[in-house]
């Protein structure tokens, strides 16, 4: 494709999706400056590979998917970095520990009749956490089905959600603490 129609496809067809895609990504992150960066890179990769785009009209599709790859790449390079720093713990089949620990953070949250804060707690979990806290509470998941979507181990799951029962616990503390300040 020469580089003037190029340019000209670009700015008729793949910029107007900007704010689109920005708000998408933002809504995965809730980090703005991450949500720019990302937003970035994927018109970077769009203008790279827009000999690709065959239906103009699939344009804003197109370019949600270059933005769910940087994010999911953005992610598994953190990941990586973390791994080392984050040693898992096996599972150890202390499963009746589990359930007592779901039963007394679950009960905590419903005494207080609070959802809202609640979901406020929640998305001050670490996301890796959030993310298996939400699956198997909300979603009503099983373990090997969130293992399976995760693509993850069952052991790594189970570490995570009782780290994010854990985690659910203080944040929902602070946040009913700092909402009986005001």
């Amino acid at each position: 494709m020469r580089e003037g129609k190029k340019r000209k496809l670009f700015e008729a067809v793949i910029e107007p999706c900007y704010e689109n895609v920005y708000r998408f990504i933002l809504s995965q992150t809730k980090d703005q400056e991450l949500t720019q960066d990302l937003t970035q890179n994927t018109f970077e990769k769009a203008w790279l590979k827009l000999e690709q785009l065959r239906d103009t009209e699939a344009a804003l599709s197109w370019l949600l998917s270059i933005a769910n790859s940087e994010k999911n790449l953005y992610f598994r390079a953190q990941n990586r970095d973390k791994r080392s720093l984050f040693k898992e713990t096996p599972y150890d089949g202390t499963e009746l520990e589990l359930i007592d620990l779901e039963c007394n953070v679950l009960d905590e949250i419903l005494l207080n009749e609070s959802k809202m804060e609640a979901i406020k707690a929640l998305y001050q979990v670490e996301e890796k956490y959030r993310e298996v806290v939400w699956l198997r509470i909300i979603e009503e998941m099983e373990y090997d089905e969130i293992a399976e979507t995760q693509d993850m181990k069952e052991g790594t799951v189970r570490t995570r959600y009782r780290r994010g029962l854990i985690c659910l616990r203080e944040e929902y503390a602070e946040v009913i603490g700092g909402e009986n300040r005001e």
